[in-house]
């Protein structure tokens, strides 16, 4: 294990730096890497020799084309061009001063076998001025303009992509993740055998100890009762919780608190149809005494018969040493009660359709 760690070491910032401050950076990175298969389409026909099978996936391109114009309207909505390009400067403008040229963004001529460095392009055309190479791509790239999207994706073009700098910039960046996955892969392949040979270990060290699952990709099961607590003198929370409390807590300076006006006038006439408690009111969440931890939220609660009562979605304050000591006093599982969740889908949402497709247990 600490081979692996050791040989993992030279991509860790690399990799760090690629995936915070390049694909989870400006938005038109990521958002051009979106017609990077209707790119892969178009150059395969432009080096297709046979003509019926070149003038075939005419009709292949279209359709990608006709998806990705899909996708238009819902990027460029709230896309703001100033405040995208300001992101990119900054933090490209670190991702090539803090990572080495050899494991900076590249690319290969296959035929000639060359690499290019897009550091070298920016030096030398731009003098190293990231905000001038910004200038370059954010004044020609269809990818910041939806007009422009629109134009290409109603006659897609191999010559638009290629000679568009923020689409080579985006292929130059899949090339160099790519790369430092695959060198990655290989320096801490002995990673997962080094992990087996030590719990194995740990097992054998202490055969009567029971061991905990690992939550990690696996599927789990974790029982419990509903059930208020006691986290301190002369406080008590209740195991559930009403609309009322989330009329109380609105907020509208907090878009996690604004109340729609919709959901008001439902509380207001108390419009919560066969979904509200015996007591009349609307219940929103409950408490449980389940085990929860990253990866758990979204998963379905149930009561004894297997029938769904509701989601999974946090776990109380007090509780947040829950990963590595259970307390049973004060661990709580925080659930959105499913009736609150039929409640939206068809007061609020209105989609009778999907309420049609479910049974209900009274």
């Amino acid at each position: 294990i600490e081979d692996g760690y050791k040989a993992n070491a030279d991509y860790a910032l690399p990799l760090t730096y690629m995936n915070e401050a390049v694909f989870q950076g400006a938005e038109n990175i990521y958002y051009s890497f979106s017609a990077f298969s209707l790119y892969m389409t178009l150059k395969t026909q432009a080096n297709q020799k046979d003509k019926d099978k070149k003038a075939a996936m005419n009709e292949s391109i279209k359709e990608q084309a006709k998806e990705l114009s899909k996708g238009i309207q819902a990027h460029f909505k709230d896309y703001d061009f100033d405040t995208d390009k300001e992101l990119f400067e900054i933090l490209m403008g670190m991702y090539f001063e803090k990572i080495s040229k050899e494991q900076s963004a590249f690319w290969k001529d296959e035929k000639k076998d060359k690499i290019t460095y897009v550091i070298d392009l920016i030096n030398k055309k731009y003098k190293g001025d990231i905000t001038k190479y910004a200038d370059a791509i954010y004044g020609k790239s269809i990818f910041v303009d939806p007009v422009k999207m629109q134009e290409f994706c109603d006659n897609p073009s191999l010559k638009t992509l290629d000679k568009d700098p923020g689409f080579q910039l985006t292929i130059a960046l899949v090339n160099t993740i790519r790369n430092l996955y695959k060198e990655s892969g290989m320096a801490t392949a002995g990673m997962d055998k080094g992990r087996r040979l030590f719990v194995d270990g740990i097992r054998k060290m202490n055969p009567d100890k029971k061991y905990y699952p690992n939550a990690n990709s696996t599927l789990r099961m974790t029982y419990g009762q509903v059930k208020s607590y006691h986290p301190q003198d002369a406080v008590t929370y209740n195991y559930f919780t009403t609309l009322e409390g989330a009329i109380a807590k609105e907020d509208t300076t907090t878009t996690e608190f604004i109340i729609p006006k919709k959901l008001k006038e439902l509380y207001e006439a108390k419009d919560y149809g066969p979904y509200a408690d015996k007591d009349g009111s609307m219940h929103v969440c409950f408490l449980s005494t389940n085990d929860i931890t990253g990866g758990n939220s979204g998963s379905p609660i149930m009561n004894a018969n297997g029938e769904l009562i509701g989601i999974a979605f946090d776990g109380n304050w007090e509780a947040m040493s829950g990963d590595i000591f259970f307390e049973n006093s004060i661990q709580r599982t925080i659930n959105v009660d499913i009736r609150y969740v039929m409640f939206i889908i068809d007061k609020l949402g209105g989609a009778q359709n999907l309420i049609d497709e479910m049974t209900f247990v009274k």
